[in-house]
């Protein structure tokens, strides 16, 4: 694999991990005992939460490997566009998660701004770690 295929894969695998574990960690205290209660919003993640969590993780492992596979596969720049789509879209899912995230673990309410604060604090998290993934710059 081309050294710059790999690098455009790391960004992914990170917000599409972050995205499923703060997906799974979100869910509401009832889920875990009634699965068909679950929170969320995604369509795909509609159809797999009800049927547990190991499921839908394992489903949403092989999705992410599909994803890995076709931006490596597809040629440039058809391979950048849909790794950037990808990459927005669970960006923009595992960030919806923080604010509930963070009153669910820290046991704290905070009001729009902060919760705007801690969702902006992210975006700047993914792009730092995404940006020094991508540099091509050679040491």
């Amino acid at each position: 694999m081309p050294p710059s295929n790999f690098r455009i894969c790391i960004p992914l695998i990170l917000v599409m991990t972050l995205d499923l574990i703060f997906t799974v960690m979100g869910q509401p205290d009832i889920y875990w005992q009634d699965y068909r209660l679950y929170k969320e919003n995604s369509p795909m993640g509609c159809i797999l939460l009800p049927m547990g969590p190991t499921f839908f993780a394992v489903i949403f492992l092989l999705y992410m490997l599909s994803v890995l596979l076709l931006t490596i596969k597809l040629p440039k720049p058809i391979n950048i566009a849909f790794a950037i789509t990808i990459f927005l879209s669970h960006v923009w899912g595992g960030v919806s998660w923080v604010p509930s995230l963070y009153k669910k673990f820290c046991l704290i309410e905070l009001n729009t701004i902060y919760e705007w604060h801690l969702c902006v604090g992210y975006f700047i998290i993914i792009a730092v770690i995404s940006s020094l993934c991508l540099n091509t710059k050679k040491s």
